[in-house]
């Protein structure tokens, strides 16, 4: 698996959010609050917020995020939503675990 970091399983990456994505992902998907709840109350860094998720909890994250953006009939969020969903795939696909 060229180009992935490996980590170990249950470690957490940093992943970093707009403004913008940690609004429409706290307003609009309905994830466990374990996950959410984390990005309500994180620090800014440089614009983003930075929160760490491990493999399992993002998956859990994606799969709420195309659930609403698959079921909303807002074509401008499911968009937005598309593209968080895009974002968090790409951090996901540069990972494995040992």
């Amino acid at each position: 698996m060229k180009g992935k970091r490996l980590i170990k399983q249950g470690q957490k990456i940093p992943v970093r959010f707009s403004l913008r994505e940690r609004d429409l992902i706290c307003e609009h998907v309905f994830a466990e609050p374990a996950l959410t709840d984390r990005l309500k109350l994180t620090l800014l860094e440089k614009d983003k917020i930075v929160v760490k998720y491990s493999l399992d909890e993002l998956n859990g994250l994606l799969e709420s995020i195309s659930a609403k953006a698959n079921h909303t009939p807002d074509a401008g969020l499911e968009k937005e939503l598309d593209r968080i969903f895009d974002h968090i795939i790409q951090i996901c696909n540069s990972y494995t675990e040992k």
